[in-house]
């Protein structure tokens, strides 16, 4: 008898996520100085579950996480607030898989310039005053844009470290401004934007990066993965045998007994066929199988398969055959970890 997944620590898993960033963030502080933020995403962070994005955003500072229903997705949300910016994180699921991630820093500074607006007209009036007001209206005017270029000049280089060269057109000189730029990579496409907006007597300026897993492909024959029945345990079964067999990896007639059956604890399969090449035993939990995400299902199916038809025990196939953490997988995952998989069994 094989267990499909057995427990290790969410510090762990952490520990092995924080790998690499996207560009930093930044704000304004009380002074007018440009502080820079550094609030870690895990580099696979598409394989969260819904457990894990939870956890995640709690163990790396925000507060006030929770869940929202929003149509067919279900958002993970948590606030990050001080006296002088707020960040935001938000990721978001679908069929109980991490499709993006929205990071949102808001902070605000005084609109000198509608002060010194609002104190020549009320003024105007008084000859006395004409110079010292122009005078200062001037000096508020160059205050104004200089707090706007810094923006534009620090959210530019933001760009530019997320490897976006493009130019923001627009004036940034108006009350209020929005820029938006994109650029998609192997994995991920990648938004950008940037506004100011005027919430008199202040303004509040905005950065925000969102980053949206990109779909790939899943093949095996004709057979489209993500489309597959996945209740259809000997439908799913057979697809695992042809890919065998598209890596030249000769399997025999097997009789297949794949059924759903509750399992104790945190179980989500057991297969029993391993060293019996003439049978397939795999029985799956449902109630786990209902909440897991496409991709995890195919993950822990060619895992036990991995035991039961290629007779591989953990330790030997790479990723795919570790007795590996309750977690989530994304399609990129799956898809790289069971082709290694193939290739090391056939090293053999």
């Amino acid at each position: 008898m094989k267990v499909l997944y057995r427990a290790l620590t969410f510090t762990f898993f952490l520990s092995v996520l924080f790998t690499k960033l996207f560009s930093q963030d930044f704000y304004f502080n009380q002074d007018g100085g440009i502080v820079y933020l550094n609030i870690k995403i895990p580099d696979n962070w598409s394989n969260l579950n819904l457990s894990e994005a939870n956890d995640f955003l709690i163990e790396t500072g925000f507060s006030r996480v929770n869940m929202i229903n929003n149509g067919d997705k279900i958002l993970v949300a948590g606030i990050i607030s001080t006296k002088e910016y707020t960040y935001t994180r938000l990721l978001a699921f679908k069929n109980n898989l991490v499709i993006s991630y929205t990071d949102k820093v808001v902070f605000m500074q005084p609109c000198v310039l509608c002060f010194a607006k609002e104190a020549k007209q009320k003024l105007s009036s008084n000859p006395t005053m004409t110079d010292i007001l122009e005078n200062g209206y001037q000096k508020a005017i160059k205050q104004d844009e200089k707090l706007k270029n810094l923006f534009y000049k620090n959210h530019t280089e933001s760009l530019r470290r997320d490897g976006i060269n493009d130019q923001l057109l627009g004036d940034i000189t108006d009350y209020g401004f929005s820029f938006s730029n994109s650029i998609r990579k192997d994995e991920y496409t990648l938004y950008r934007n940037c506004s100011l907006a005027l919430d008199h007597p202040a303004y509040v300026f905005t950065s925000e990066r969102t980053v949206v897993v990109n779909e790939i492909n899943c093949y095996v024959n004709d057979f489209n993965l993500k489309e597959i029945n996945q209740y259809d345990l000997k439908l799913m079964v057979n697809v695992f045998l042809q890919d065998c067999k598209n890596h030249n990896i000769k399997v025999g007639a097997n009789q297949i007994f794949a059924t759903f059956e509750k399992l104790d604890g945190q179980l989500l399969g057991l297969s029993y066929g391993i060293n019996i090449d003439t049978k397939i035993i795999l029985k799956i939990d449902p109630i786990k199988w209902e909440a897991a995400s496409a991709p995890k299902r195919w993950y822990l199916l060619y895992h036990e398969l991995g035991h039961d038809v290629l007779n591989l025990q953990h330790g030997n196939g790479g990723k795919m055959m570790f007795n590996f953490a309750e977690k989530g997988y994304s399609w990129k995952e799956f898809w790289e970890d069971k082709n290694y998989m193939f290739e090391s069994y056939k090293r053999k």
